[in-house]
């Protein structure tokens, strides 16, 4: 497999194309924005503005789009990245998308003669660039294999979960709102022991105890240092995982006391314009409602 276009070159489409650049394939790559664009230009890569162009005649498109409405423009309707792909072709969309705009994109392509992969992953823009990522996959069976090369250059492992493309979405979403709602626990207990008279850096040592893993040492060691920028995983996108988890939940009719939580946490975080700052700024909420309350 040589022919390979990325489309969306945020901060994780960027660290996923200097992977696969560093790893001998032949890449293409495409972003609306010329700023993000420039310093691939300027070392011979092929750089598009628009998906569709970069996307004729490749074999395997990987997407990274901020949301269903980014792919929904650049992948369906006239002109866009569905038409332009070859028949055979796959399209890997690993953005953190809803099941629907998923399985509709799937519809779209395989009456083109073309095939759809959901693979969102796991990590933040700096696992990516070292090749950590975990991912969920799901698509037909026959392509998990065409997907292995790929996906041994971008993650450390990857988890199938069966033919519906939607699934890797739900896994997603779902991962996702189990983090965001982790890092508000995190902030709540450091607030709280601080109100008490224990300072947070004293009990994060016995949090580590409890709580070994990596969610808890990165955004509870992020909070301590007040290191909310730059963000790795924003607010703002943060917000739009738990409005996605919440919508989840009404389909399903499950109810998501915890997600409804922490999306006014979240929309507080808006209103004081932090939406760009690191999710671990929720600590620095916390600590003002009790600051008003006291008051």
């Amino acid at each position: 497999m040589t022919g390979i276009t990325v489309i969306g070159l945020g901060k994780m489409g960027r660290a996923m194309a200097e992977r696969l650049i560093g790893s001998g394939f032949t890449v293409r790559l495409a972003n609306r924005g010329a700023a993000a664009r420039e310093p691939f230009t300027a070392r011979g890569i092929a750089t598009f503005a628009r998906a569709a162009d970069a996307a004729a005649g490749a074999e395997v498109v990987v997407s990274m789009l901020t949301d269903d409405a980014a792919l929904a423009e650049v992948a369906l309707g006239e002109g866009g990245l569905v038409e332009a792909m070859a028949p055979g072709s796959l399209h890997i969309v690993m953005s953190t998308v809803s099941p629907g705009i998923t399985r509709e994109l799937r519809a779209a392509h395989r009456q083109r003669g073309s095939d759809l992969v959901a693979a969102p992953v796991m990590g933040r823009p700096d696992v990516a660039a070292t090749g950590a990522l975990w991912i969920l996959a799901a698509g037909e069976p026959a392509l998990e294999m065409r997907c292995l090369p790929i996906f041994a250059v971008l993650g450390r492992g990857y988890t199938w979960l069966g033919e519906d493309p939607g699934l890797a979405n739900v896994a997603k979403i779902v991962s996702n709102f189990l983090l965001v709602s982790t890092v508000e626990l995190v902030a709540e207990a450091f607030a709280l022991a601080e109100a008490s008279g224990l300072p947070a850096e004293r009990y994060y040592e016995i949090g580590k105890m409890l709580f070994p893993t990596p969610i808890y040492e990165g955004y509870g060691g992020r909070m301590l240092r007040g290191a909310f920028q730059p963000a790795g995983f924003s607010a703002a996108m943060a917000l739009k995982d738990i409005g996605m988890a919440l919508g989840l939940a009404t389909e399903g009719g499950s109810p998501a006391p915890v997600a409804e939580t922490v999306r006014e946490r979240l929309r507080t975080a808006e209103a004081r314009g932090r939406l760009t700052w690191d999710l671990s700024a929720l600590i620095e909420v916390a600590r003002e409602e009790r600051t008003a309350r006291d008051g």
